[in-house]
């Protein structure tokens, strides 16, 4: 009996010895598990950010044309005849100056008819001569009457007929003044410093009077128009015209430039664009280092009024729908509707948002962004 007890005692000791050993070393097993597991961290994606605060900018305004010269031409002849003449001169390309003289109309004609009216004003001076003569003759017969007062009709004096032969005269001079010019007109002259754009006739023409003799463009000063939105126009602020606001134009091609200044602003809205313009003059456009020659299309670079509280932001930053995201403390996320006040070639100048004067703006939002995303956020240029 003492044996067989004997031998339960140890094969419970044993047990209880085994399973302790294992209680032992699951508890030592899960503790290590839970040192070597550590638990992981969320990750959140790195986007560039941009530190801002207000400040004062100067504004500047862009804006597209076309070059035109100020004054565009279709010369009319101003009496009818045959072209007898053109100076080598009057071809397109040719720049001309004022008063120069392009071509001639055959004028036998109007040289006769300027010594028929130079014959009817001397005519005219000596009817007038006898009329005047007559008239004294008439006074002196009055008085020689004996007669007191006034003869009954005007007619006893002669001065209706003194007045008839007075406007004979003038209309006679007249004539001949008319004819005189008509004759002058048989050499057409450039109206003004000119370019020959086309030259509508050839030696032998017969010319209509009003009938096209060619197209010039004005010389002397060329004129953009830049038509501008109010949001441009409010940028510019209190705008100046003249000489001294001098605003650059720029060539499509970005090689070529050009200093013009602000003539005048149109006070109207363009029924092609509805858009009030400006006009941009640039002075003796053809004698530049460069020429500036009409037709050409260029970008004016417009300097306004200095503006302070702005946020300057690379247009990037400013989404598709015209939307500024901006970062919290929390790194989050938050979109607000940007206030843009005016850009330029780099810029973008926008009002700050209301609360947020201080603040980081995303600088390259996508369209899947969620406002209240969790981003780690980036200083500009460290990425």
């Amino acid at each position: 009996m003492k044996p067989k007890m004997l031998s339960v005692v140890v094969t419970l000791a044993c047990g209880v010895a085994l399973f302790g050993a294992v209680a032992y070393n699951g508890s030592q097993m899960q503790a290590q598990a839970k040192v070597s597991a550590p638990k992981q961290q969320p990750v959140y994606p790195a986007i560039e950010v941009k530190r801002v605060q207000p400040s004062q900018y100067a504004s500047s305004v862009e804006g597209y044309g076309e070059a035109m010269p100020q004054y565009q031409l279709t010369l009319a002849a101003q009496i009818s005849g045959q072209v007898m003449q053109l100076t080598p001169e009057f071809a397109t390309g040719n720049r001309v100056k004022q008063g120069q003289l392009l071509a001639r109309i055959e004028d036998s004609s109007y040289q006769q008819q300027v010594s028929d009216a130079q014959k009817a004003v001397a005519d005219a001076k000596l009817a007038l001569l006898e009329e005047q003569r007559q008239g004294e003759q008439a006074k002196q017969e009055w008085r020689r009457s004996g007669l007191e007062g006034e003869p009954d009709s005007p007619l006893v004096l002669r001065q209706p007929q003194l007045e008839a032969a007075k406007a004979a005269l003038e209309q006679a001079q007249r004539q001949l003044a008319s004819a005189k010019v008509d004759l002058s007109n048989t050499e057409i002259r450039a109206p003004f410093d000119a370019v020959i754009v086309s030259r509508d006739i050839q030696p032998g023409t017969y010319l209509q009077q009003g009938g096209s003799v060619a197209t010039l463009y004005s010389t002397e000063v060329m004129e953009v128009r830049i038509p501008l939105s109010e949001q441009q126009w409010f940028a510019l602020g209190q705008f100046q015209l003249g000489k001294q606001n001098l605003v650059t134009l720029t060539s499509g091609d970005g090689h070529r430039n050009w200093q013009g200044y602000a003539a005048r602003m149109e006070q109207h809205l363009s029924s092609d664009d509805r858009q009030r313009a400006l006009i941009v003059a640039v002075d003796k456009p053809l004698e530049q280092s460069q020429p500036l020659h009409p037709g050409s299309f260029v970008t004016a670079t417009i300097a306004g009024a200095k503006q302070s509280g702005l946020w300057q932001l690379p247009a990037t930053a400013i989404s598709q729908d015209n939307t500024l995201w901006l970062v919290n403390e929390q790194n989050s996320i938050t979109p607000f509707a940007a206030q843009k006040v005016f850009e330029d070639a780099q810029w973008v100048y926008v009002k700050p948002v209301p609360e947020h004067e201080l603040a980081q703006v995303v600088l390259r939002p996508l369209n899947h962004y969620l406002s209240g995303m969790i981003i780690n956020p980036v200083e500009e240029h460290r990425l």
